[in-house]
């Protein structure tokens, strides 16, 4: 969960767009908005509107830099265009927007796109048997296949006790635990082999063919977007200087 303090303004877009995680991504800007409605003291339509703009501009120049083709990348900007639009037409209380990051760190798709991030930093774009072990990577977790994704993040994230934390405790997020969830900029060669190899290997036990896989995005963007909207709204943020 998210701790309700201000501290969340900290975290914003700033350090979550540091992970370039999309999905986090989308939630981080929908952290700033939920601080900037509080701030304008309600929800008027000019804020749901640039709101709705963000997040797709967002969300879209992220998108273009992953490597997925073209209709992998529409099932990932098509849900946000959708709650966007959703946004604008106040269909979609903007002060949920903090519960998105909440469910975006319990989904699968976080691995997927973490493995992802994994291949477009640190795998060379002629090898051929690495990209698609991060393929096959990604489709398990995202499909359920693959359920324990630890001996990969373990490799790639800084601090990976503190997403396992969150995900099997539900500890609230602050700021200080929000800077340990960076991926790591740079892996060693032996660490690269290894994070290759332990998704080779979870892909094989999983036994998702050794070829590549089409990457659908958008029933679990779905499942994170239909939570918070089903949620009970968060209560309000307290004032900077107050208990």
């Amino acid at each position: 969960m998210l701790e309700n303090k201000p501290v969340l303004k900290k975290v914003g877009i700033g350090c979550l767009v540091g992970l370039g995680i999309l999905l986090v991504v989308l939630a981080a800007g929908g952290v700033k908005i939920y601080f900037d409605v509080k701030k304008a003291g309600g929800v008027e339509p000019y804020i749901r509107q640039k709101s709705a703009e963000e997040l797709q501009v967002r969300t879209s120049a992220a998108v273009d830099q992953l490597p997925l083709n073209q209709h992998e990348k529409e099932s990932i900007t098509m849900p946000v265009r959708q709650l966007a639009g959703r946004i604008a037409k106040n269909e979609f209380d903007v002060r949920r927007s903090n519960l998105l990051l909440v469910n975006a760190l319990q989904s699968p798709a976080l691995d997927a796109l973490l493995a992802l991030l994994f291949q477009m930093r640190q795998v060379d774009a002629h090898d051929e048997s690495g990209k698609l072990a991060v393929n096959r990577f990604a489709w398990g977790a995202l499909n359920g296949k693959i359920r324990d994704t630890e001996p990969v993040l373990q490799l790639l994230l800084a601090d990976p006790g503190t997403l396992a934390d969150i995900r099997r405790n539900g500890s609230p997020l602050t700021s200080e635990r929000a800077q340990k969830l960076q991926i790591k900029e740079k892996l060693s060669v032996t660490d690269r082999n290894q994070c290759l190899e332990r998704m080779k290997a979870a892909a094989d036990r999983a036994g998702i063919a050794p070829l590549r896989q089409e990457l659908d995005f958008a029933p679990a963007i779905a499942k994170i977007i239909a939570a918070a909207a089903a949620a009970p709204l968060p209560p309000p943020p307290v004032p900077p200087g107050k208990p």
